[in-house]
């Protein structure tokens, strides 16, 4: 049985602004990032490069397909800068508001990341106590 039309909007609680542009040849690290995050364009910042940078700190990870770091990023830390469409949107512990629209009804409810996506792609969550489930991740619609 339909009841309506259903879309699915995610909004990520602490989602900034996208500092990083595509084409960056560098980037400052904002934050610290151990080894194996997954960093968001929030922790990275586009800058001038000061030399080759040929040491490669982010790695493709094929099972999420998203970067992750391959080393510990101090923050302040100049790198060469990762793919920007293969930046998480959000990443394992984030928690997010998830919105269904059902004709003039909305109803919304909180969820924590389970595995990270990148903006556009499915994301996996997890409610308080229940099952993982897979929503669609347009982006930030605050």
């Amino acid at each position: 049985m339909m009841w309506g039309v259903f879309s699915m909007i995610v909004a990520a609680a602490a989602a900034e602004a996208a500092p990083v542009h595509a084409g960056a040849g560098c980037v400052e690290v904002v934050r610290p990032l151990e080894r194996g995050k997954y960093p968001t364009s929030g922790d990275l910042l586009t800058v001038a490069c000061d030399g080759p940078t040929s040491e490669r700190v982010f790695c493709y990870d094929p099972t999420n397909r998203v970067v992750r770091t391959a080393r510990d990023l101090a923050a302040g830390e100049v790198v060469a800068a990762p793919p920007l469409s293969l930046l998480a949107g959000v990443r394992p512990g984030d928690d997010i508001a998830i919105e269904a629209h059902v004709g003039p009804v909305v109803v919304q409810r909180s969820v924590r990341v389970v595995r990270p996506a990148r903006i556009g792609h499915p994301v996996t969550v997890r409610a308080a106590g229940g099952m993982p489930f897979v929503v669609a991740y347009p982006g930030d619609h605050r």
